[in-house]
């Protein structure tokens, strides 16, 4: 239960051949097991990894009968890290943790704490991020930092420490599973949500930015509530920011798809304008999983 097997070198980007070692849960591990042949090799892991899904998912199974519907652990999987050590001369080094989609959170057990094995474990977890805030990005093959294959980002803006982890899958069917937990969690987070509000500046004036599934943007003043704009996600043409405060957007001033339509186009100043960026793309994302499912029906 909670094991992982890896193929690579331990904390390096080299893969071993016809081998491979196997860590359990308190971190402890078997010598490398080395087969005749690669066969033999993927036979192993494939039928280990079988085994560790199946034990993991009872664990799960029986954690989730103590949460709230809402509260359901809904997928957990060990990636790899990569940490580049401060000191000179030290190589880029590769160390496992552990990923939990919990209702409308993700957390992170790292820093050497074990997977949760219990519910009070989730609440001594000090690394949890609405999974509507943090932003996943697949790293193309000419911008991979090693030879490690299947990695991709994961900003968290709230994080003083560590606002963007360079992660790792060892197979592409994993990396593949995990994108479309995500895919889920995050669409089942947008729609209980259903809304999020920003405090921000529009003209000069103190006002509330509202980002809603259903009907997509609204600007309204702060005092008197007053809706000085709405626009719906179909009418975004495009957006930028300069990085630090704001954040620039263009619409059509209706949905109706004409080229020759005019746009109109919109400053909007917000402190936490990372956050602000990541919801939009979630709203985005879960309107365009949506889109698709429709097209597949």
């Amino acid at each position: 239960m909670y094991a992982y097997v890896t193929q690579y070198l331990s904390g390096t980007d080299k893969l071993r051949v016809n081998s491979f070692q196997l860590y359990t849960l308190d971190g402890s591990q078997t010598g490398i097991i080395i087969t005749d042949t690669s066969v033999q090799q993927q036979m192993w892991i494939s039928r280990i990894n079988m085994i560790i899904h199946n034990l993991t998912t009872r664990t799960i199974t029986e954690l989730n009968q103590t949460f709230l519907p809402s509260e359901q652990v809904l997928y957990a999987t060990w990636v790899y890290e990569r940490i580049t050590n401060s000191k000179l001369n030290c190589l880029p080094q590769w160390k496992p943790l552990f990923l939990v989609f919990k209702g409308s959170d993700l957390y992170i057990f790292d820093d050497n704490k074990p997977p949760p094995l219990c519910s009070y474990d989730f609440i001594c977890c000090s690394r949890v991020y609405p999974i509507v805030e943090i932003l996943i990005e697949i790293v193309a093959s000419k911008s991979r930092l090693d030879d490690r294959e299947y990695c991709f980002t994961l900003t968290l803006p709230n994080d003083l420490l560590t606002q963007c982890r360079y992660l790792n899958f060892e197979i592409k069917n994993d990396l593949d599973e995990f994108l479309t937990n995500w895919q889920r969690s995050l669409y089942m987070s947008v729609y209980a949500l259903k809304s999020r509000a920003f405090g921000c500046m529009y003209q000069g004036q103190i006002c509330r930015f509202l980002i809603d599934i259903s009907n997509g943007f609204e600007m309204s003043n702060n005092e008197s509530n007053i809706v000085l704009w709405s626009f719906t996600f179909d009418q975004l043409q495009s957006s930028s920011d300069n990085g630090r405060d704001k954040i620039y957007f263009e619409f059509k001033r209706d949905s109706v798809l004409n080229g020759n339509q005019p746009t109109i186009h919109i400053e909007v100043q917000c402190q936490h304008l990372r956050v602000l960026i990541h919801v939009i793309n979630a709203f985005l994302t879960v309107k365009l999983l949506g889109k698709r499912d429709e097209a597949i029906d």
